[in-house]
């Protein structure tokens, strides 16, 4: 049984494609440890290997990619506002070890 938001298999609502999107927002916020909905975001389209922020994504119909090498870019608009006054705990970085080590 398929998923209302579903037309067919494999196919995605942009409404579901966004709510996923969200949902990996809400993860950045906890491991970030602020609040919820403190990242102002947009989701857009942009060429390969750009910075730009890109071209909003349609917000009705079902998800399809503009072009073959479209990227979907999740904009986090605050970042640097929320994130001044926090530091991030990084892993520990160690050397790869041989199997004969």
């Amino acid at each position: 049984e398929s998923s209302p938001s579903r037309s067919g298999p494999g196919l995605l609502s942009i409404a579901e494609v966004v709510k996923r999107l969200r949902t990996y927002i809400t993860r950045l916020e906890t491991r970030f440890g602020i609040e919820e909905g403190a990242f102002k975001h947009s989701i857009t389209w942009v060429p390969p290997y750009s910075n730009a922020e890109g071209t909003p994504i349609d917000t009705e119909g079902m998800f399809e990619l503009q072009e073959p090498q479209a990227t979907l870019a999740v904009n986090l608009l605050n970042f640097d506002k929320v994130m001044q006054d926090r530091t991030l705990d990084l892993p520990e970085v160690r050397a790869a070890r041989r199997p004969d080590d």
